[in-house]
């Protein structure tokens, strides 16, 4: 793992001029370990005129009700999570599997797992960190992979 400055500075690059959204070094400054449920109940007390939701990748379905509270998560937040290549097939699976072991352990008056969670069908890209990481690791060009100020910046690092 790359120091937390370094991953906030990219994060900056990667999201600079995108319209209502902002990077924030916000987690950084709670104690560790950081889990996300704390995060989030920390940014709700910090802003509570504001409603948080959780945006991932839809692989972290697969071990999502092993995080810590996450069911107190489902509860309170509106999950987004994006739908990567290779997932399309098992989908119905992981998601049954999902709601079953969610309502097994779910407080009775708890909202309906697909009331708090939405699937995004947007472009599939088939790039993942590790690929990345190996050509930066390597020196082999990744420019086509992240964005251009990124590439710029961890490029630096690769030579």
């Amino acid at each position: 793992m790359l120091p937390d400055e370094t991953r906030l500075a990219l994060l900056k690059k990667s999201f600079k001029g995108i319209k209502n959204l902002k990077v924030s070094d916000f987690e950084l400054k709670l104690p560790t370990p950081s889990y996300t449920f704390k995060t989030l109940l920390s940014l709700q007390e910090a802003y509570s005129n504001y409603t948080f939701s959780l945006i991932f990748g839809i692989d972290i379905l697969d071990h999502f009700l092993q995080w810590q509270n996450a069911v107190q998560i489902i509860e309170n937040h509106k999950l987004f999570a994006y739908l990567r290549p290779g997932y399309e097939d098992d989908l119905d699976l992981v998601l049954s599997k999902l709601e079953a072991g969610y309502n097994s352990i779910k407080k009775k008056e708890a909202p309906d797992l697909f009331d708090q969670l939405k699937i995004i069908n947007g472009p599939l890209v088939d790039i993942s960190s590790t690929e990345i990481w190996e050509k930066v690791k390597n020196k082999e060009d990744f420019s086509s992979l992240v964005p251009s100020p990124v590439y710029d910046y961890l490029n630096k690092f690769a030579i």
